[in-house]
């Protein structure tokens, strides 16, 4: 009678070590998942700021050179002076075509006939 209640605790601490390998074995996998999707995201994260900056840097610079194109077109012309950009007088005198009228009820017909 003495030796149950060693019995009885020899198999609730061999249970106790099978259920923490099971459950560290468990927890380490999500872990690592997680970790790999953390990874993915920082990643993805640091590729947008990338391009984000890539895209202000591109933007800076097209800012320039349209401020360059206006300044000799918004400058009042200088008697004899050559203007810096060449304008074709046709291009900007096209007028816009006007949007197609709508029918009646304000729908566009999309009915095949």
């Amino acid at each position: 009678m003495d030796t149950d209640w060693l019995i009885v605790f020899a198999a609730a601490a061999f249970g106790g070590a099978v259920v923490w390998v099971a459950t560290t074995r468990h927890f380490q996998r999500r872990l690592t998942v997680l970790r790999q999707q953390l990874d993915k995201s920082e990643r993805a994260r640091e590729y947008s700021a990338q391009q984000a900056a890539q895209t202000r840097k591109d933007i800076d610079k097209l800012r320039r050179e349209v401020s360059k194109i206006r300044r000799p077109v918004a400058a009042p012309a200088k008697a004899g002076a050559k203007p810096a950009v060449d304008v074709d007088p046709a291009v900007h005198t096209e007028p816009v075509p006007a949007a197609p009228a709508l029918p009646p009820n304000g729908f566009a017909d999309t009915m095949p006939m």
